[in-house]
């Protein structure tokens, strides 16, 4: 029996060769490649990573098609990307240690130097980066070793790391001419093309440091601006992702099968009042201001607004931030408010303007849920919706006697959120605060981990008392997805990770 078979085998693999020696067989058609598709509202500009900087092009590219050193992953700590290694040798000096065996999308080797020339035209007036504020800190950048490169700062900035946290390393060899009409970046997923208003296309970058974690072999971004349209493509299996949902589409998503609301971990994005303490009279005085904060109901406007998905918070620096604490400790209570204002000058009441920036829905419906509590204490608060120019000539000139603001804040460290908000207003309503110029200063300009934290604990109580900005909510991050879908990744900042990503 095991002669006959043997026969028979021997027989096949014969007729086998005399069939490829003969008419060749027509080859099976290549399989199509796993697609993740993801619908984004809006499209982008252009592919520069120095000069681009919608929100887009920020949360998307910079870690999916370019690559940073490193990133804040979705905890907010540093993880590694093109580097390995990252030293802090003194308190202004960084000692990097690049990624071997790393490949730009077209073929050239990435080394020091292309961290050397990222940061340099970044520097560069001609390029017009609009990340170069970020980097006049840095007194030398060079290339010191094979896999090395070494950062001085002109002076102490423990804040500078979040900075390489979000900017792409650009190839020394790129033609800096073609920059908005090619990418060319190290990460998981390299370019193929661009139909403006309508679709992106990628593939797996094969030569990827890290190629076997990707899970598909195509991406395809498509531009959905119709929110309820975006659903209705999840809802159909046309798309497996919405990058970015509203409150509405994601009360709609959680309703349906076959979908879910992904939320990221930690939100950075803080909505706050900023008040014009040197322009109004009764806002001179903290006890106003503090009779007017206990009736704010954070957690009625957590779920009112946000549905609850957000985070009612009492600190100007986000929770997930380091060195944040729970500084305005008296949270809402009606009666105590109508007993503080009692004690004022203003025990009767007044009235003030609310400048709330137009086509931000969640800012009018935040200022209606205040504007009823304020009334129980006699205070008339006239709620003034304006166009985006009328709202920032009043938000630059400090015109304003109370203004609404949403500020993302960049990276992990509070020293960012005081550069952007605190430090614009010293010379408006916090020019008479004791002490919080000379804490912001000190906290932004020394290494010292426990002088920083005693620094940013003070300054988060400071801000508590005198309210020259009052943070009330950290709004919510979320992300509409085929229930198959897993292993999305996004930070506090909303920047997204898709290399873990598969269904």
């Amino acid at each position: 029996m095991k002669k006959l078979f043997s026969m028979l085998l021997a027989a096949a693999m014969i007729l086998s060769l005399a069939a490829c020696a003969g008419t060749q067989q027509a080859a099976a058609p290549a399989a199509e490649p796993k697609t993740l598709t993801i619908s984004n509202n809006g499209d982008i500009d252009d592919f520069n990573p120095f000069t681009n900087q919608q929100t887009s092009y920020i949360t998307f590219f910079v870690f999916n098609c370019y690559e940073p050193l490193f990133h804040l992953n979705q905890d907010m700590k540093y993880e590694m990307d093109l580097a390995t290694k990252v030293e802090q040798k003194d308190d202004t000096t960084i000692v990097i240690t690049t990624r071997e065996g790393v490949k730009f999308h077209d073929g050239q080797d990435f080394g020091p130097e292309d961290v050397v020339f990222t940061i340099e035209k970044t520097l560069d007036p001609a390029v017009g980066a609009w990340r170069s504020a970020q980097y006049e800190n840095v007194d030398t950048i060079a290339a010191t070793g094979a896999n090395e490169v070494t950062i001085t700062l002109k002076q102490p900035a423990p804040a500078f790391l979040d900075n390489l946290a979000y900017t792409p390393i650009v190839s020394k060899g790129v033609d800096m001419s073609t920059l908005s009409t090619k990418a060319n970046g190290t990460g998981a997923y390299k370019f193929v093309s661009w139909t403006p208003n309508d679709n992106m296309t990628f593939e797996k970058f094969a030569g990827y440091w890290d190629a076997a974690k990707i899970n598909f072999g195509k991406l395809v971004v498509k531009v959905i601006p119709d929110a309820s349209v975006a659903v209705t493509n999840l809802e159909t299996g046309a798309i497996d992702m919405i990058n970015t949902l509203s409150i509405e589409s994601a009360d709609a998503i959680e309703k349906k099968t076959g979908m879910k609301v992904i939320s990221a971990k930690a939100s950075n994005t803080v909505d706050l009042f900023e008040i014009g303490r040197h322009n109004f009279e009764p806002f001179h005085d903290p006890q106003v201001l503090k009779a007017m904060f206990l009736a704010l109901d954070r957690e009625t406007i957590n779920k009112a607004v946000y549905a609850g998905k957000g985070k009612s918070t009492t600190s100007m620096y986000p929770s997930a931030t380091k060195y944040h604490i729970d500084s305005d400790v008296d949270g809402y209570d009606i009666e105590k408010a109508k007993e503080v204002l009692a004690g004022t000058a203003f025990k009767d009441g007044f009235e003030f303007d609310l400048e709330v920036l137009a086509g931000c829905p969640e800012a009018e419906q935040e200022a209606i849920i205040w504007q009823a509590e304020l009334a129980k204490l006699g205070i008339t608060m006239n709620v003034k919706v304006e166009e985006m120019s009328v709202w920032l000539d009043a938000y630059l000139n400090r015109t304003y006697q109370m203004i609404w603001n949403s500020y993302g804040m960049v990276g992990s460290d509070p020293a960012t959120f005081n550069s952007i908000i605190i430090s614009q207003l010293f010379d408006y309503q916090a020019k008479d605060i004791p002490e919080l110029q000379d804490l912001v200063n000190t906290g932004a300009s020394t290494t010292d981990d426990a002088v920083r934290k005693d620094c940013y604990e003070k300054i988060q109580k400071i801000v508590a008392e005198y309210r020259p900005v009052c943070p009330f909510i950290e709004t919510p991050l979320l992300y509409g997805a085929a229930e198959s879908l897993s292993g999305l990744e996004v930070n506090g900042m909303g920047h997204m990770f898709l290399k873990n990503v598969n269904k």
